[in-house]
């Protein structure tokens, strides 16, 4: 049993594109030893969940993930414009976001963060926004527009909060 932050295994998550393993689209593997050394052992496989579609618990161009402590996982879900959370075991727990340019909509969610309060930030791509939630997906507020300037976004694609809550985006 591999559980999340355990450190003699450091799990970590991987993402596997549709279109090379179309019924596992996020799995879980442990990596053993030290990244770069000689004689590193490959990512062993522990888990994978998920299938195409648009129900609960499926997904449709997953384009990025966030973990929340040792026991949450968030998918941002594109083409169903949607957040997804599970459990690090896979169970899904909670989904919110529908198509549009509203508050608490998405078109092409494509990255999520969750800082140290648990507040979780939305790469809200073709909308040229971040969007923040709680944990639950209840809107919190948005910021970025579309535009050059500082504060604005041409398509956000990546998203991360360092340990002091500095926010980070990546602008295509």
């Amino acid at each position: 049993n591999v559980r999340f932050g355990d450190p003699e295994t450091q799990p970590m998550l991987m993402r596997l594109r549709k279109g090379f393993v179309p019924s596992l689209l996020v799995a879980l593997a442990t990596v053993q030893g030290q990244s770069g050394a000689s004689g590193d052992q490959p990512p062993v496989f522990l888990l994978a969940w998920g299938t195409h579609g648009t129900g609960f618990g499926q997904f449709w161009e997953p384009h990025g993930l966030a973990l929340r402590g040792t026991s949450e996982v968030f998918v941002a879900d594109w083409q169903n414009a949607r957040v997804q959370r599970f459990t690090s075991n896979g169970a899904f727990s909670t989904t919110w976001g529908t198509w549009g340019y509203a508050a608490g909509q998405f078109i092409g969610p494509s990255a999520v963060a969750v800082d140290a309060t648990g507040k979780v930030y939305v790469a809200d791509s073709n909308n040229h926004r971040v969007q923040i939630f709680t944990g639950s997906g209840a809107f919190l507020g948005t910021f970025g527009s579309y535009g050059s300037g500082n504060g604005q976004f041409e398509y956000p694609f990546g998203i991360a909060i360092d340990a002091t809550g500095n926010i980070f985006v990546a602008d295509y």
